[in-house]
């Protein structure tokens, strides 16, 4: 039988605690069978190891376990700190994410109320005094829950909403004036990207030794492109391929947009 890590805390027939690589397979298995709900259902997972999953630019990464008294894994959520722009200037900005709760445990508030308890633990100093978590827009069950004010669970406050568009990559000439970078463009993408995100809440705070490390995990110079004027850089985009770290996977269609899926695919 594996060794269990000593709970943080308990509630009723649950126990919360870090989560360690021994836990590896549970978690995977966890962001795996419960996606997201809503007309897409998409898991968003970690494989093959989700604490690599912040890419190696979080400085407090804790991830946090929930079992039940038979030892199974019901739930997980993490706490990643970024160092990011608040107000035009640098801040150590907390994030709550991957909440994921087993399905014959959903509805369970205590699940909810014990992971955010244990995460609040892991607070250091100087760190922003709230957190971000981003939830889809048609994932009604979270958003009802995370936002009905209930005991034990943080205040949540719609602050914005963004769009992330599906594109498909296709390789072709580049056009006049574009190129793509090199290692030594890093210091100066770095500069451009600070000088514009401190006028952009949350944006992150890069370096040139933040991005370089980045190529572990699927980032490399050679994947920006560049467009200058004078020599000096006045744009830049990536395309950042994540899935060694990071996998978005249709589980399944609701509604109409299941039935139409046969006839979407055959056209």
């Amino acid at each position: 039988m594996r060794d269990m890590t000593e709970p943080l805390l308990t509630d009723g027939p649950y126990s919360f605690a870090r989560a360690t690589p021994a836990d590896t397979d549970e978690i995977n298995r966890l962001l795996a069978e419960n996606p997201m709900d809503g007309r897409m259902q998409v898991s968003l997972e970690h494989a093959p190891d989700p604490f690599a999953a912040d890419f190696g630019l979080s400085d407090n990464h804790v991830a946090i376990l929930a079992r039940h008294r038979d030892g199974q894994a019901v739930g997980y959520c993490e706490r990643t700190t970024w160092d990011a722009f608040v107000n035009g200037a640098p801040a150590k900005l907390p994030y709550l994410g991957a909440l994921r709760v087993a399905g014959a445990h959903r509805g369970r508030i205590r699940i909810l109320r014990g992971g955010f308890a244990a995460l609040r633990g892991a607070e250091h100093p100087g760190e922003a005094g709230f957190a971000l978590t981003s939830v889809a827009e048609d994932n009604a069950p979270a958003r009802r829950v995370l936002t009905a004010g209930l005991d034990g669970l943080p205040r949540y406050s719609e602050l914005g909403r963004f769009v992330t568009l599906f594109l498909r990559a296709r390789r072709g000439a580049l056009p006049a004036g574009l190129r793509p970078a090199r290692a030594e463009d890093l210091p100066r993408i770095a500069d451009l990207l600070n000088r514009v995100g401190k006028y952009r809440n949350f944006a992150p705070v890069w370096s040139a030794q933040s991005l370089a490390a980045l190529a572990e995990s699927g980032l490399t110079p050679g994947d920006f492109l560049l467009a200058e004027e004078a020599g000096e850089i006045a744009g830049c985009v990536a395309l950042w391929d994540q899935s060694s770290r990071r996998q978005a996977v249709v589980r399944g269609y609701a509604g109409k947009l299941g039935r139409l899926r046969p006839l979407a695919n055959a056209l």
